[in-house]
């Protein structure tokens, strides 16, 4: 089957500097920019098994149209489909992909150009690792039951051993109500879910009371209300979820497994990936190579998808910054707080909120700001990376 490669025209953020400098770097005058300072093209690899010359003509064409280089994209059928390659072999950091990064470097070079470069491949969200690795995705799953007035609970409490527990909370359930979420654009069925109001103050968080089997007894508190009590425990789990997911049942070498995505709210997790660069793709001189003629490592628009946007580092990351633990208040952050570009019409399940002023949107914000700070970490390991190892740039 016939290769195809996809251009992409991607404007520089410093196209209109005119006699202006960054880092030291001279960007030319608006008559006659640099190369730093002309538009890329972004530019789609299928994968590894294409041939580097192809690569290399199409590099020196752009270059005749006075590009600035292109943005090398290993495109990998875009995690989606069957592949039409061995991706094992032609995979991300592979020594074939090495082939391509290598030729396409040392043909700016040779044209006066500079490369950006995806971090991974498709939107450069991941790369080969371990499957145990602590900074790969990770999501917070959450179950809950109502508790008898009748009957104290006394067993394990739910959904004990589908990953590491966070929280156990209990709180008094004043109302619950049916909700739902029209389809868009009249497409398939409305998205349903319940609303609970909760009790501000009967939220008790109950965790170290857990056994280490997941035993929990707990007797609900006499309340002068028509509601009920409910046990909420919530786990955090590593979700194994791909950006490049071959399809294969080998497991000899890391790249058999595709491509993990990380995690994106700790610094951990652009660890994995740089550690994956300095281990498979900055050897044999490629390292030497970008620093002459690369621009930005880079990566595309955060496309993951989960329950609730999660790091095991988010509780410790918390407290340090707000001085009081998230635990009691987790039951408020699963629902509305996975991708809210792309699952905005699934936004989970069971919606709580407070019987407070704000329903608790002040806790919720709270969480979000300490998610923010994790990115900001993120951002900052591959920032400093590109910086040090490379001194080049990264772009976001």
């Amino acid at each position: 089957m016939s290769k195809f490669i996809s251009l992409l025209l991607v404007c520089s953020p410093f196209l209109l500097l005119c006699n202006a400098s960054i880092s030291g770097r001279p960007y030319g005058t608006f008559e006659h920019p640099a190369a730093r300072a002309r538009p890329r093209f972004r530019y789609w690899l299928p994968d590894a098994s294409v041939d580097p010359s192809t690569v290399q003509n199409d590099i020196r064409s752009a270059a005749n149209l006075g590009i600035g280089g292109i943005e090398l994209l290993p495109f990998y059928n875009y995690g989606g489909g069957t592949p039409v390659v061995d991706w094992v072999k032609y995979g991300f950091g592979t020594p074939a992909f090495n082939r391509i990064f290598r030729a396409a470097l040392e043909t700016h070079r040779e044209c006066g150009l500079y490369m950006d470069f995806a971090m991974g491949p498709n939107q450069g969200q991941g790369v080969p690792a371990e499957t145990d690795n602590p900074g790969l995705q990770w999501d917070l799953r959450t179950y809950s039951t109502i508790v008898s007035e009748d009957a104290p609970f006394s067993h394990s409490i739910p959904g004990w051993g589908s990953g590491d527990l966070i929280a156990a909370v209990s709180a008094l359930v004043l109302s619950e109500t049916e909700k739902s979420i029209p389809p868009r654009a009249g497409q398939g069925p409305p998205y349903n879910y319940t609303r609970l109001v909760l009790q501000h103050d009967s939220l008790t968080d109950l965790t170290d009371s857990v056994s280490k089997t997941g035993a929990l007894s707990f007797s609900p508190p006499a309340h002068n209300t028509s509601g009920h009590y409910r046990i909420f425990a919530s786990y955090q789990v590593l979700t194994h979820a791909k950006n490049l997911d071959p399809d294969t049942n080998a497991t000899n070498t890391i790249f058999d497994n595709g491509c993990y995505i990380v995690d994106h709210f700790d610094g951990k997790g652009a660890q994995v990936v740089t550690d994956f660069w300095d281990r498979y793709i900055l050897v044999n001189g490629i390292k030497e190579l970008l620093s002459e003629a690369g621009n930005s490592g880079w990566e595309d628009s955060m496309e993951l998808l989960s329950n609730v946007s999660w790091s095991p580092s988010l509780p410790a990351r918390f407290e340090e910054r707000w001085g009081y633990s998230i635990k009691p208040y987790v039951p408020l952050i699963i629902f509305g707080n996975n991708n809210i570009n792309i699952q905005s019409a699934e936004p989970g399940e069971l919606q709580c909120v407070l019987d407070t002023e704000d329903e608790g949107m002040g806790y919720v914000n709270a969480y979000r700001s300490s998610l923010r700070d994790g990115y900001a970490e993120y951002l900052n390991v591959f920032t400093n990376w590109t910086q040090s190892a490379l001194q080049l740039q990264h772009s976001s």
